[in-house]
């Protein structure tokens, strides 16, 4: 390397993809004289003297002979010809080398020319050369300490390199780090040169599995090279390759496909389709369309990516090794197992002539043909090779590696196979431990999508140890250690996250964050016009980049807080419950099916898992079998809610299969939390049938919701309610949804429609609700204060601005889920109607849905019907815009709407909607509701609801269980039938539809 890194220029320009092989080939298109044929075998005698004469160490000699080498070559091709400009190049870099700037300068404006007339002004070849030029003046700037700090870097950056590719990653960091120090000081931190050290030390810490490391340098990277080279320039290909490499590593498959997309198409157009970068591209989108399952679009990528790397790396280098092995884990995903052994063992050999037997690429194909063989039944075959992978890992990555981990799960997983659980059980809890190391200090940069991708990325290795310890004779209780610590992960880190933010030094940032949520919310509902369409989706995907890289800095800023947050282990929990209080917690998960020859990795089946906690009581652990008939009859029941004898079969079907199996394990207690998963987060088990015929289990027990059991200790050991004089509430309701949105002064109009699907009429029951809600309020607390916000006034700023004021919230309006594609929802109830998915806005784009599931969900305030304005709240407040409010002082939050309960189904996080973004932000308890319910009926049950609560003082759990009780034993009919659903006999009780919807979540006392 030069002493002031210019290589990195050679590395950038490539000169329409010139190599140095590149520079010394003539164009065969015109049949060679006699004269030219000389001329080039000239030019090739010189090539090869400056090449000898620079490995010497021969500076001087090696000018001449490359000045020779030019003449020819100009000869052969042209003065401007790509050969010519690549040696021209290649002087004045010599020339850096022993510091004669003024010679060095002069060659590179040649070169600046050349690039000029052929590629024009604005080509980032001709950009480069322009920069060389720049450095080069700036080197001759510099005294000579800071160039040979310079040349020492570029020494130390080349022995990083040389570590890095033997597999000693460890050994690299330190020759990494310095260089990079040398640049940031010398050149400065917007240079392409830092830049280029910075992707190098995070890709160490790739390697190392160092995550929470890597992220945040590769997008500095990236940054530095959109800014300093451009969005089409090759180098920032490379950065946006790297990100993209480390969101497939971390789960984050959405982002990653984006990435290397943009990648793929600035490589090809920038240095053409035959090149190493491409082929590098090509190779990881195939990888990505791999974990996607759509072998389809992955075997022509991966089989071009082995073609275009034969062709220029040769079949002995180490990224051909690479696609081999590729191209056998795709054939042996779509059942070609004799090909894929075939090329599995190529690579393997190949491996181990390039790289050695104590390399983690060797192990890599080890571990494939492990697979391979535990694929085909051949367990036996496949121990010693899984054996051999943990222990090349533990030796080269680490024992705290997510490849380690991965190592210990396929070894685990094949001693399961084989029934010997002895020895799979530690080995499972190993791996867990690590998996569980690895994502608190990944979260500390991610995004909450990025983190809920991550959990999911690393789920098999959970799931394989339960198919282990619930089995009949297995450890399910002990197994509960690792659900409770597994389960709500995200939603944990989320409110420790939120109570770090309210640092008086993180404020501006959560005030930013806060900001850009709620313009992207607006932009997400808005129809544009026509010719605004690409500026509306361009403006979306900057303001979601945006709101990520917000989240991630917040993570990374509160991490010290969150750092100090203790464990939760299951004695814990037990420790905290109430003596007549039972926990149960129920997980889905795929369950590996039993029989050695059947366990090729895919084959599994999804269930049901039951953990009942008890104060004095072991854990129990219960699988309750296949979730897909639980799926099924719940989804029964909610057609008509329970109200026809299909639903009425269902129910029972359900106590059978959930409730039946729990019974003997729940002592003497009446009150249960419930923390769900999958299905059952849709459906109230309040409503299942109770002991006696005809009967529910809500006149049993009491029912409540604890999303993240984890949070149970820290919820129950918090303060208790304050005074009455503390005593505060907001109301919202009686909402003028047409109400005029007027942009604040100085603002023009948008531009920007509303589907005329999200529109909302006014519900008249809630003027009555909130007035009978504040008359109960002010007999129970005599010196507390109530605020109304109604008609124009209840609009989304105020109850932004208002709400973290208020212990008690009460809001009665209308609320929607919308998964993606939108269902069609109907009036006069508390919803919103569904857009077609032909609108542009979007949650109509399945994509852009699922990478901000907490819009789709909101409450629904004044002024929603007219157009957005910019400055202006839209009058929709998304689960994504509640979430980021500090509510930690709010007791109570009633989402007296519907749906509010409902939202994205995540494994092991429950629904990502309204009723999680109240608790993520510091509601202590919420009531909501999972589906559209009677506007009459809600009225008449939350006056009894805060008559108990308020009058009576009753606990909230109770004085909901009281209020439904009297719905369905008293409730009047008028108005409240379910239309055109077929009805049961009842003996006059209600039925579920019109009292089971409401569920009270979080602390229930």
């Amino acid at each position: 390397m030069s002493n002031c890194a210019l290589p990195m220029l050679i590395r950038l320009m490539l000169f329409c993809a010139v190599v140095l092989q590149g520079a010394a080939t003539v164009s065969a298109a015109e049949p060679e004289t006699v004269a030219t044929l000389q001329d080039r075998q000239a030019f090739e005698a010189c090539w090869a003297d400056a090449e000898r004469l620079g490995q010497e160490n021969k500076p001087a000699e090696a000018l001449a002979s490359l000045e020779q080498a030019l003449v020819l070559q100009q000869k052969l091709s042209g003065e401007a010809s790509p050969q010519s400009v690549y040696i021209l190049s290649c002087i004045a870099r010599t020339h850096e080398e022993q510091r004669q700037f003024s010679e060095a300068e002069s060659r590179w404006r040649r070169v600046l020319d050349a690039m000029t007339r052929q590629y024009g002004p604005d080509d980032w070849q001709t950009a480069d050369a322009r920069r060389a030029l720049e450095t080069c003046r700036l080197c001759a700037s510099l005294p000579p300490q800071q160039l040979d700090r310079l040349e020492t870097a570029s020494k130390q950056m080349d022995e990083a390199r040389r570590l890095y590719h033997e597999g000693k990653t460890s050994e690299a960091f330190e020759p990494a780090q310095k260089s990079l120090e040398t640049r940031r000081q010398i050149l400065g931190e917007k240079s392409p040169e830092y830049s280029a050290a910075l992707s190098n030390l995070a890709n160490l810490h790739l390697a190392s599995g160092d995550y929470a490391q890597a992220e945040p340098l590769l997008r500095e990277a990236a940054q530095i090279n959109r800014e300093a080279l451009g969005r089409q320039h090759p180098g920032y290909a490379r950065t946006l390759n790297d990100l993209a490499g480390l969101y497939q590593s971390t789960g984050d498959l959405v982002k990653a496909e984006t990435l290397l997309a943009e990648a793929l198409q600035v490589i090809g157009d920038g240095m053409g389709r035959h090149n190493a970068d491409y082929a590098t591209a090509l190779n990881n989108l195939a990888g990505l369309n791999y974990m996607l399952r759509r072998y389809e679009r992955a075997e022509p990528l991966y089989l071009q990516a082995l073609q275009l790397r034969k062709e220029i790396l040769g079949d002995r280098h180490p990224d051909y090794a690479l696609s081999v092995n590729n191209l056998a884990g795709l054939y042996e995903a779509q059942g070609d197992h004799a090909r894929a052994e075939q090329l599995f063992q190529k690579a393997l050999d190949l491996r181990r002539e390039i790289l050695g037997i104590e390399h983690p690429d060797y192990a890599e194909s080890l571990n494939g043909l492990a697979g391979l063989y535990r694929a085909t039944g051949r367990l036996e075959a496949a121990l010693p090779l899984y054996r051999q992978v943990v222990d090349i890992n533990r030796k080269v990555l680490g024992e705290k590696h997510p490849g380690y981990a991965v190592s210990l799960n396929n070894l685990a997983a094949a001693y399961r196979s084989l029934g010997e659980y002895d020895k799979a059980d530690p080995l499972y809890q190993q791996a867990l431990e690590i998996v569980g190391g690895l994502l608190d200090d990944s979260f500390a940069v991610l995004s909450e999508r990025q983190q809920l991708a991550m959990v999911r990325s690393f789920r098999q290795t959970l799931d394989g140890y339960l198919s282990m310890a619930l089995r009949p004779d297995g450890d399910g209780a002990q197994a509960y250690a690792s659900v409770l610590t597994w389960k709500g992960t995200v939603f944990s880190r989320q409110r420790q996250t939120k109570l770090a933010a309210a640092q008086p030094e993180l404020a501006p940032l959560l005030a930013e964050l806060r900001e850009t949520t709620g313009r992207l919310a607006t932009l997400a509902f808005a129809v544009p016009v026509p010719e605004q369409q690409q500026a509306w989706r361009t403006r979306l995907e900057d303001l979601s980049q945006e709101k990520e890289r917000l989240e991630a800095d917040l993570a990374r800023r509160s991490e010290a807080f969150r750092k100090s947050s203790q464990r939760v282990t299951p004695d814990v929990v037990q420790a905290a419950l109430p003596a007549d209080v039972v926990l149960v917690d129920f997980l889905e998960y795929d369950r590996v099916l039993s029989g050695s020859q059947s366990e090729a990795g895919t084959q599994t089946e999804r269930h049901l898992a039951a953990f009942v906690v008890r104060r004095g009581s072991p854990v129990a652990a219960l699988d309750l079998g296949p979730a897909a008939p639980i799926q099924e009859a719940i989804g029964t029941w909610l057609k008509t809610y329970g109200n026809s004898r299909a639903a009425v079969a269902a129910a029972g079907e359900l106590r059978r299969r959930i409730w039946e199996p729990l019974g003997k394990h729940l002592g003497s207690a009446r009150t249960v939390l419930v923390s769900p998963d999958g299905a059952l987060a849709r459906f109230p088990l309040a409503a299942l049938p109770g002991d006696e015929a005809g009967s529910y289990l809500i006149e049993t027990y009491a029912i409540a919701v604890i999303p993240v059991p984890q949070r149970l200790p820290e919820m129950l050991g918090g303060p208790p309610a304050g005074p009455a004089a503390d005593a505060t509430l907001l109301l919202v309701g009686d909402v003028d949804y047409d109400a005029p949105q007027d942009a604040p002064a100085g603002e023009q109009r948008s531009g920007l429609g509303r589907s005329a699907a999200f529109r909302f009429s006014r519900l008249e029951s809630t003027r009555a609700e909130i007035l009978v809600v504040q008359d109960s309020f002010e007999q129970a607390y005599q010196d507390g204060e109530v605020k109304k916000l109604r008609g124009r006034n209840a609009t989304e700023e105020q109850f932004r601005e208002t709400a973290p004021q208020h212990r008690f919230v009460h809001l009665a309006t209308h609320g929607f889920f919308a998964p993606a594609p939108l269902d069609a929802l109907s009036s006069p109830s508390r919803d919103a109607a569904a857009a077609p998915a032909d609108e542009p806005h979007l949650l109509a784009d399945g994509d852009l849905a699922a990478l901000h599931p907490g819009l789709l969900s909101a409450l629904v305030f004044a002024g929603v019907n007219r157009p957005p304005q910019p400055g202006a709240g839209d009058g929709l407040l998304t689960a994504e815009e509640v979430a980021s409010l500090n509510l930690e002082g709010m007791e109570l939050a009633v989402l007296s709407a519907c749906e509010t309960g409902l939202g994205k189904l995540v494994d092991a996080e429950g629904a990502l909607g309204l009723q999680r973004a109240f608790q993520v932000a510091g509601a202590r308890s919420v009531v909501a509701t999972l589906w559209k319910v009677n506007d009459e009926a809600t009225s008449i049950l939350m006056q009894h609801f805060y008559e108990n609560f308020w009058t009576k003082k009753l606990r909230k759990l109770e004085a909901l269980r009281q209020a439904q009780l009297w719905m369905l034993r008293e409730g009047p009919d008028r108005g409240m039938a379910v239309v055109g659903r077929s009805q049961p006999a009842t003996s006059g009780r209600r039925p579920p539809f019109l009292w089971a919807a409401f569920v009270l979540s979080g602390d229930w006392r």
